[in-house]
């Protein structure tokens, strides 16, 4: 069994009108066996005891959480801390591919689908269906289940439980162009993620986990610097792959655009 914590960042309600504020969506879904989510969150539990917090000292995910927000913008008491600041960036980063976890990121370049579509899909039911879709390959592939765990927030609970649901029970259909068929729509059922479930994220090292993976997602795709961002490579490192590609497997950019 896994467990697939699943989290966002670049949220608008409305989303059409704020796209120069919030270009993009980002979603992430953070992927471990269930039978290493408990030692791994004890050993990050224990790298986080060793590093200099001063008052932020309670153990994380037991009523505690360190937003992955104030770790990139480094405001505040980070700004004068960075060293420990890049520390617990750089663990919760690797700690997909340090637990054997894998990562998949969904990035939605809404001002970009606003051009292109004269009647674009919400990028918040666009995300998950295309999240889902590539974790359906992945326990097809690997012949598992997983649970699906978000992150509690009364703004979009039903909207999201809502959309998982008829997902998985109506299944997601794929549009491809076939060089003998044309144009091809085909059915793609979702029935290998078996339940969700809504989490408070300072609860859960998971969902705190998802919450760095898609905020440092969002910082690396608007950076007009991505040179800098040598901490982009952690989150390459855990993406979902076949044969060592990413692009459309464990990341999938829509409307389509490269990243480095």
């Amino acid at each position: 069994m896994q467990l697939l914590f699943v989290d966002e960042s670049g949220y608008s309600s409305n989303w059409k009108n704020d796209t120069d504020d919030q270009p993009y969506f980002v979603l992430s879904g953070f992927m471990i066996d269930a039978d290493k989510y408990t030692s791994t969150c004890d050993s990050l539990r224990e790298k986080f005891s060793k590093i200099n917090l001063e008052k932020y000292n309670y153990p994380i995910g037991q009523g505690f959480e360190i937003k992955a927000r104030d770790i990139a913008k480094g405001n505040g008491w980070w700004k004068k801390n960075t060293s420990s600041r890049l520390a617990i960036r750089d663990l919760m980063l690797t700690t997909p591919s340090k637990s054997g976890g894998v990562t998949f990121l969904v990035i939605i370049d809404k001002k970009k689908m606003l051009q292109q579509y004269s009647e674009p899909e919400d990028p918040v039911k666009l995300s998950l269906r295309l999240l889902y879709e590539r974790v359906q390959k992945f326990l097809d592939q690997t012949n598992q289940t997983a649970v699906c765990i978000f992150d509690q927030s009364s703004f979009r609970d039903d909207e999201m439980h809502a959309t998982s649901t008829t997902l998985t029970r109506d299944g997601s259909y794929l549009f491809y162009l076939s060089f003998h068929k044309g144009f091809v729509s085909e059915q793609l059922r979702l029935d290998r993620i078996k339940e969700f479930y809504l989490t408070r994220s300072e609860n859960s090292i998971g969902i705190q986990v998802a919450d760095y993976l898609a905020t440092f997602g969002y910082q690396y795709v608007k950076s007009m610097e991505k040179d800098k961002c040598d901490w982009w490579e952690h989150i390459k490192n855990s993406l979902h792959n076949t044969n060592g590609k990413i692009s459309g497997i464990g990341l999938k950019t829509f409307p389509y655009f490269s990243l480095k």
